[in-house]
């Protein structure tokens, strides 16, 4: 598979509602290795997430791996390389200073599961003491529209269609900002979710 080729499976990942193109940098500038910036304005998460901090994510973690899916792969295959990639597009695209609010449906299927947001933002955090390692905590959807916390160590796996929030909990992510205080980082995200974008991934899940 070349680039050219990359970029078309990528496509079919849109249609398929796996991923929206806009949100996954697919380096389509002026030069081959130009990296177009992400969906939202980077860094326009202060308060919540500083700029330096989220400078650093980017630029020191998510443009490296993002060159190597967009000019090495499949010809140096890394698993982990892939699915990061992956799942830092996913995270920031979820992500947004703009007030968003949920809409009736993803609030229903919520509160089906978890009787109020709040219920799931806890039980949001308590999963993130169980943790042991680095990941990503995701709050998943199912057909039968229940709400679930999952975790993916490393980068194992890649954010599947049903993933409606992610959060990344990997050191880089939080500890300029917020040092070993885990719990005050996922305040911050929950500040920042993009409910016009979770909306939209749970219609894309097709929940019954």
């Amino acid at each position: 598979m070349n680039r050219r080729e990359f970029i078309v499976c990528g496509a079919t990942l849109v249609a398929t509602g796996c991923i929206e193109l806009k949100a996954c940098n697919l380096g389509l500038g002026k030069e081959p290795n130009d990296l177009m910036p992400p969906f939202f304005s980077l860094p326009d998460l202060s308060p919540h997430i500083s700029l330096q901090a989220n400078q650093i994510h980017y630029n020191e973690h998510f443009v490296p791996v993002s060159n190597y899916v967009l000019n090495e792969y499949p010809l140096v295959y890394d698993v982990r390389q892939y699915n990061s990639y992956f799942n830092h597009c996913h995270y920031w695209q979820g992500l947004s200073i703009e007030p968003s609010i949920p809409n009736n449906f993803v609030k229903e299927i919520i509160k089906e599961s978890w009787g109020s947001f709040s219920r799931l933002y806890n039980a949001v955090k308590e999963k993130c003491f169980e943790v042991t390692g680095s990941g990503w905590l995701v709050v998943k959807a199912f057909d039968s529209r229940e709400i679930v916390i999952d975790f993916i160590g490393n980068d194992d796996e890649k954010m599947r269609s049903n993933c409606l929030i992610s959060i990344d909990i990997w050191e880089h992510a939080y500890y300029l900002d917020f040092r070993y205080d885990v719990e005050a980082y996922i305040d911050s995200i929950v500040n920042l979710i993009n409910w016009e974008v979770v909306n939209q991934r749970a219609m894309a899940a097709q929940l019954t």
